[in-house]
């Protein structure tokens, strides 16, 4: 996945993780990916350049339990915080606290 001129996480990275798949991106700019708790390696694979993200298809084209243990990691991460509903409690508690409303 090739984010947005390199400065964000996209919806279509959750699309992707939502479904199962091993999220593969291009490493982001800022540390907008680690602040919701995506982590290389471990639930997401990040990429720095050409050269380097073939390497990394190379790798986990032969290495599937590793892949497929990082896409359910991917997955379950996505699932427990990053959905509708959770976004939708956090912008709620963010305009109770701006607002002072109960």
């Amino acid at each position: 996945s090739f984010p947005v001129r390199g400065e964000c996480f996209t919806m279509r990275n959750y699309e992707i993780m939502a479904c199962g798949a091993m999220l593969l991106m291009k490493r982001l700019r800022d540390d907008s990916a680690e602040r919701q708790g995506f982590i290389d390696r471990k639930n997401i694979v990040i990429f720095d350049g050409p050269k380097d993200l073939f390497r990394t298809i190379d790798h986990y084209l032969t290495n599937h339990k590793e892949r497929e243990e990082i896409a359910e990691r991917g997955c379950a991460l996505t699932v427990e915080k990053h959905t509708y509903v959770q976004r939708t409690r956090q912008m709620l508690d963010i305009i109770k606290d701006r607002f002072k409303i109960l």
